[in-house]
């Protein structure tokens, strides 16, 4: 029977080849697009899911209630102090195993060049908690020696190319040397753990050469994961954790907690980097796209069933039953899904890697084998080839013997109708909608683009100097501490191409640094973090941050220096101060004076509203930003001289960044969506247009002999156009209102996820409907001039 059904629909799809040629291209472009879209939510779904043991390995987080900037949402913290390792290990015997990790920049000798490097700290049992597997080495003895390193595959290659770095030696600028004892296969990019390099705690100390153990719980520089033993149940042990609870900032207690491996990535107000949101779109993308696929075939099986109808007769006069009918019609469908199925995998691997660049991801087409991909795919087919032939199947089965051997046209094309309109109307109404995201996305980003921020962004670079602190702060013959930036800053300004340099404690990209203040009025128990920023006198100038009231920093003030400070509009605002302008205001319990008050600007994205910002001028060492803005003639010279002057004075490769790429990585994430948003919905609207070109053919063929009359008569070609058209026009608007409606309402939820943004118009909905009908336009007008230019003779006479 399986034989006889699949020579049977070979036999179909040979003679009716132009048919079968729609179906599997538009059933093509739908699979490929829910692969891709399966591929990326596996992805996402998939993050750190790779470790044997993942159900029972837990972060170690703390919840510091009053620790928590003003603006922000979140007073969890993924901190713990290094003493918590051995306290648990000996107090809590439901831990099965503790490690440790932090980060620190290390600079390494590669050949002739000097590269900084970000080293990962940890404690050996990392290896153990962990599923990073090393491909040379042993993980239980890798890190257990002073002065160790693993490497990753990359980094091996790097620094050693074809050879084999076991044992081999890698060298930092200042002279210590490390064994490499391990190499780590690359870290899977869906890690909430990124590293290159290893070492342990115990290296560190010998380097330093000091103890990093302490009594103080608050010196929590450290983030520690456990595993616990598999009949813990981790509420119980959390209470257990009560004890541990210490007195933090605002006499508030702060308490440890463990946070589930599988919610790290998606755990938004624990620095999770998912967002589930934006999966569900992708999700919702899938789920429409795969209907639009799946009803256009349904459409253009129906639209083309004429030509089987005699066929279906002649089988029921043979006894065919209904179900064996509806059985060769569904195997007919599943095997073109196949096909198609079969295709779009090539399909995928010639896109792949431009999704990958528009989506920051990087997806294999070997993860299509992952047994989750697997299985999605072939619910994918199942539902696919269910969705496109179950109507038709059983439309076309219930055939009456005498209406399918006459062809069936009379009975079934008025019944029918209705329904593949309708479905026509949803294809377009989703396709539309799809348009209305994508537009709005990008018009948000667009006016992201281009508002004003309250300060300059273009042609300003700087330096993060942390990295260098160890080549920069050196001490003179008398023993006082000096900075070469400031005779780097002196070098740097006799290029007349350089306008400006200022030093600071963050950018205004990246504050970073918050603390509790002190002011006039301040009440007992009123102690709110707010952002803080130490600057030079140049900083407000080169940024081009303005005034309001007051005024700026001033060398020649010597009173200015860890004393003067200048709000921004909103902590004025915050702290009720009337008249700001000598007002009490400072941090680190200090009293100082406000000298100045700047208009509110944009230091965090778009995404959040504008928090207060105490700014406070200093000229001491603890800056750790250069900021350096240039003009427009040659750039590329006068970067080239930037890193010379710096490359001869610190004598390190110079690591820069521009401000407005800052800027555009804050939105790194909206415009991936919006890239994505894009690509779908031209998708939907060629597998939709495929849909209107069938139904349009339907059309044509039963309006043949009313055409060849009207044409006989006089008609004009406009007059044949409209009777052609109207329809497709009429369901086009029905699905702008449709579309219209639900793609406002979808997009003004999402422009909520901004504190500031653009407002919804109607122009958005008009520009989406007029984009459709102009795509659909196109394809359609050459059918329809086709059908009508025929000779009216010949329509007659095949009629």
């Amino acid at each position: 029977m399986f034989r006889y059904y699949l020579k049977n629909a070979l036999k179909i799809i040979r003679k009716h080849s132009r048919f079968t040629l729609f179906n599997i291209i538009g059933l093509t472009i739908g699979i490929s697009s829910c692969l891709l879209i399966i591929l990326y939510v596996n992805f996402e779904l998939g993050f750190d899911e790779f470790h044997k043991n993942n159900e029972n390995i837990y972060r170690v987080v703390m919840k510091q209630p009053g620790n928590q900037v003003v603006g922000s949402s979140s007073d969890w913290w993924i901190v713990s102090p290094y003493i918590l390792k051995p306290t648990w290990e000996e107090e809590l015997p439901e831990i099965e195993m503790v490690a440790r990790t932090t980060n620190r920049n290390w600079t390494f000798r590669l050949k002739d060049e000097l590269v900084g490097e970000n080293i990962a700290i940890v404690d050996p049992e990392f290896l153990n908690i962990f599923n990073f597997p090393l491909t040379s080495g042993d993980k239980n003895t890798a890190l257990t020696n002073p002065n160790s390193i693993v490497l990753t595959e990359d980094m091996a290659e790097k620094y050693f190319g074809d050879k084999n770095p076991i044992g081999e030696l890698v060298e930092t600028d200042d002279g210590k040397v490390f064994n490499v004892t391990g190499i780590l296969k690359n870290v899977p990019e869906n890690s909430h753990i990124s590293f290159n390099f290893l070492v342990s705690f115990e290296t560190l100390e010998k380097i330093t050469g000091k103890s990093l153990l302490s009594d103080n719980w608050l010196n929590n520089g450290y983030r520690t994961y456990v595993v616990l033993n598999s009949n813990t149940n981790p509420d119980q042990f959390d209470k257990k954790l009560q004890k541990y609870d210490i007195k933090g900032f605002n006499d508030k207690m702060w308490s440890f907690h463990l946070q589930p491996l599988s919610d790290i990535h998606f755990n938004r107000l624990i620095q999770g980097t998912g967002n589930r949101g934006t999966l569900y779109i992708f999700i919702s993308v899938g789920v429409f796209i795969l209907l639009i696929a799946g009803f256009n075939y349904m459409n253009l099986y129906i639209a083309h069933y004429r030509s089987r109808t005699k066929n279906v007769g002649i089988e029921r006069v043979s006894g065919a039953t209904r179900s064996q009918l509806i059985i060769q019609f569904l195997f007919e469908t599943f095997l073109q899904v196949i096909i198609s199925l079969i295709i779009s995998v090539f399909v995928v691997g010639l896109i792949l890697p431009f999704f990958n660049d528009f989506m920051g991801v990087k997806l294999y087409i070997s993860s299509l084998l992952n047994y989750k991909v697997v299985v999605s795919s072939l619910l994918l087919l199942i539902l696919m080839a269910l969705v496109s032939g179950i109507y038709p199947a059983i439309y076309l089965s219930g055939l009456h013997i005498i209406s399918g051997i006459k062809g069936g046209m009379e009975r079934f094309s008025k019944s029918a109708m209705t329904l593949r309109k309708s479905i026509i109307i949803v294809q377009f109404s989703i396709s539309i909608i799809l348009i209305i995201g994508t537009i709005t996305v990008y018009r948000q980003l667009n006016y992201t683009a281009n508002k004003y921020l309250g300060f300059d962004k273009d042609l300003i670079l700087y330096v993060n100097l942390y990295p260098y602190f160890g080549d920069i702060l050196y001490r003179d013959k008398n023993g006082e501490q000096k900075n070469k930036i400031e005779t780097l800053q002196q070098e740097l300004l006799k290029n007349p191409n350089i306008i400006s340099t200022a030093r600071s404690s963050g950018v205004p990209t990246n504050i970073g640094w918050s603390n509790i203040p002190v002011w006039d009025g301040k009440v007992e128990g009123d102690n709110p973090f707010i952002y803080r920023l130490a600057v030079d006198e140049n900083f407000l100038d080169l940024y081009g941050i303005k005034l309001k009231e007051g005024r700026n920093f001033s060398s020649a003030i010597n009173t200015d220096a860890g004393n003067a400070y200048i709000l921004n509009e909103a902590a004025v605002k915050q702290f009720g101060f009337e008249d700001p302008i000598g007002s009490g205001f400072g941090f680190d319990h200090k009293l100082g004076t406000v000298v100045g008050v700047v208009n509110d600007f944009h230091f965090e994205s778009l995404h959040k509203p504008i928090t207060p910002l105490g700014i406070g001028c200093s000229s001491g060492n603890n800056f750790y930003y250069l900021s350096i803005k240039i003009n427009n003639n040659d750039v590329a010279s006068t970067i080239g001289y930037i890193e010379d002057t710096w490359g001869k004075l610190i004598q390190k490769t110079l690591d820069f960044s521009f401000i407005d790429d800052q800027l555009n990585y804050l939105y790194k994430k909206d415009k991936q969506l919006a890239e994505s948003m894009n690509y779908f919905s031209l998708m939907a609207l060629i597998i939709s247009c495929l849909g209107i070109f069938g139904l349009i053919s339907f059309s044509i063929k039963e309006k043949t002999k009313e055409l060849g009359i009207r044409k006989v008569l006089g008609a004009e070609f406009s007059h044949l156009l409209t009777i052609l058209s109207k329809d497709v026009f009429l369901m086009i608007v029905i699905a702008s209102v449709v579309g219209g409606i639900t793609g406002w309402f979808i997009a003004d939820q999402w422009l909520n996820n901004f504190a500031y943004r653009i407002n919804m118009s109607i122009d958005t909905v008009i520009l989406s409907s007029v984009l459709t009908l102009i795509i659909v336009a196109i394809p359609l007008s050459l059918k329809l001039r086709r059908a009508i230019n025929t000779n009216p003779v010949d329509s007659l006479y095949n009629e």
